[in-house]
């Protein structure tokens, strides 16, 4: 055979190079592309998630007064009393609720008002007596805008309302303002009496809203890198937590600017008060992940080079390394995947369920009663999705979050079991129950305890198949409680037992839909209360999940008592 020259030698060498180098660009694009592309997927869940928390935080506290105060028996007591018995409820109103600047009350509304206004903010066009008096309430009869609040209240009085809720100008300044009436009787216009609040809408959209804002941006890890503003009706910035100039990820969410909740309205609402929905906007134009994923790149460009100047043992290295970001990339993108549609399913039933009756087609209450029960299940489903990831995405050791307290596993359980009533009546469950009375209490914080169970239970009602049937019992053994959880499902593989306590793993015949945290976040929070989890299975017959923890200490069970 003829001896290859040193030109062929040079060439294949260089062939050799070129092929190497074109191999090592190819997986490194791919490793690149599949990092950058999740670490997107992943800064648009954070953004969503930071503008729904923060609008679920306006509409929830702008909506506090009106729930909590005007519906409270303790509150119309208090408020048609003297004023002096008043003044503590309302003190105590304005420090939960900084947006009233004003409560007011009486018991005729052909009487005058007393008004009971912030000595600390009072109204630009309120006078407050001089005195030493420091109390943060100062009550004032006959206020100047009594007529103005009288006049709209008696028009809602002749259209029999159970609520007043206006806007109104007075002194230059535009108000809110939500009453609660009451009347002597069903047929009689006269009320009992009339007590509410008022809202300087000018004061909110200076100082409310931002100092909102800025409080939800404080909650770390779920804000961070995004940056949220809030926009009025008109498009205007009311509230920013930063820099909100364009990002690669823009979320909007809109709310409605209102210090009332409309649903307490219906059916007989006001129609003085013109909806006005102010925008969301979280932009994350600083997102660590992306930041990351930047530098990433360049990190993966500089080993390139490195890897084609040490020829062969640079492309072995760099393949290898490629492969295995391949596969991290997959990992991320497949879980991003699997969370976002266990996110949207809920969503979108919910969405579908709340327009079928705001649309008013289905007047009967019991289809209505169905579709709000719909609503409530899968709210809580989603709660218990959220629950999980939020479980995993702490850095910290659990154990500093808890509140080791003494619980009864038998009041754990019950309280499931109400949760998931609804789906295992509509999948025909049988349900067994083996707790005994004297099972004593275990050391531990409710609250995860709660959420271990909670998985455990939905594992065995969504991998049951054909015969529906769920034992739960409880033993003390070696000084501690033993819970187990059986049911008649499909069972796991023999070779994926040893994995499913494992975080985001999921059985081979698992199916569609989970994200493969639950066993992993039960697992975990045993661990953290010093017990172990046990999972035995036959594939096709059913799995038995045993949970064992600590007993509480006796001078811990005493204290309960």
């Amino acid at each position: 055979m003829r001896a290859l020259t040193q030109t062929q030698v040079s060439w294949i060498l260089a062939v050799t190079i070129c092929v190497s180098v074109a191999i090592l660009g190819w997986f490194g694009h791919a490793a690149v592309r599949g990092w950058y592309g999740s670490s997107l997927e992943l800064a648009d869940r954070r953004t969503e998630e930071a503008a729904m928390l923060l609008v679920s935080a306006l509409t929830k506290d702008m909506q506090g007064a009106h729930r909590s105060l005007l519906l409270s028996a303790e509150t119309a007591n208090a408020m048609l009393g003297p004023p002096i018995d008043a003044l503590y409820p309302v003190a105590s109103a304005f420090a939960r609720y900084p947006y009233a600047e004003w409560f007011f009350a009486t018991d005729d509304i052909t009487k005058p008002l007393a008004l009971f206004a912030r000595r600390d903010r009072p109204a630009s066009w309120l006078a407050l007596p001089e005195g030493q008096n420091r109390f943060p309430v100062v009550v004032i009869s006959n206020p100047p805008i009594s007529a103005s609040l009288t006049e709209h209240v008696i028009a809602d009085v002749r259209e029999r309302r159970m609520f007043s809720v206006f806007e109104t100008t007075f002194a230059g300044r535009p108000y809110q303002v939500i009453a609660r009436l009451l009347y002597r009787t069903t047929r009689d216009t006269d009320t009992v009496a009339v007590y509410g609040f008022g809202v300087d809408m000018t004061w909110a959209r200076d100082h409310y809203f931002p100092e909102l804002a800025q409080q939800i941006a404080r909650l770390k890890p779920a804000t961070n890198g995004v940056t949220l503003s809030i926009e009025d009706d008109a498009g205007r910035q009311v509230a920013a937590t930063g820099e909100t100039g364009s990002g690669d990820n823009d979320v909007r969410r809109p709310f409605p600017a209102t210090f009332f909740d409309s649903i307490l309205l219906t059916p007989n609402a006001p129609m003085d008060v013109p909806r006005q929905d102010w925008t969301v906007r979280a932009t994350a134009s600083n997102d660590p992940t992306l930041a990351e994923a930047t530098r990433g790149v360049t990190r993966m460009l500089w080993l390139g080079a490195t890897a084609a100047i040490a020829l062969l043992l640079g492309v072995g290295l760099t393949v290898r390394a490629g492969l295995g970001n391949i596969r991290l990339a997959e990992l991320r993108a497949d879980f991003v995947s699997s969370v976002t549609h266990e996110l949207k399913t809920p969503i979108a039933t919910i969405r579908a369920a709340a327009d079928t009756l705001v649309t008013g087609r289905i007047t009967d209450q019991d289809t209505q009663r169905e579709y709000a029960d719909m609503v409530v299940q899968e709210s809580k489903r989603l709660g218990q999705l959220i629950d999980n990831l939020l479980t995993f995405s702490r850095v910290t050791d659990a154990q500093a979050f808890r509140v080791m307290d003494p619980v009864r596993l038998d009041s754990l359980v019950s309280t499931s079991l109400r949760r998931f009533d609804p789906q295992l009546r509509r999948g025909g469950f049988a349900v067994t129950v083996e707790l005994p009375d004297t099972l004593p209490p275990v050391l531990g914080d409710v609250t995860a305890l709660q959420l271990m169970f909670d998985n455990v239970l939905d594992n065995a009602i969504r991998y049951t198949r054909d015969v529906r049937s769920v034992r739960i019992s409880g033993r003390v053994a070696s000084g501690a409680v033993v819970l187990e959880v059986t049911d008649r499902g499909i069972g796991i593989h023999p070779g994926d037992l040893p994995l499913v306590t494992q975080k985001f793993f999921r059985a081979r015949n698992a199916g569609q839909g989970g994200t493969g945290l639950g066993l992993a976040i039960a697992a975990r929070i045993l661990s953290d209360h010093g017990g172990s989890i046990a999972v035995r299975s036959t594939l096709g017959e059913g799995t038995t999940i045993v949970m064992t923890l600590p007993l509480a200490s006796a001078r811990a069970r005493v204290a309960m008592v």
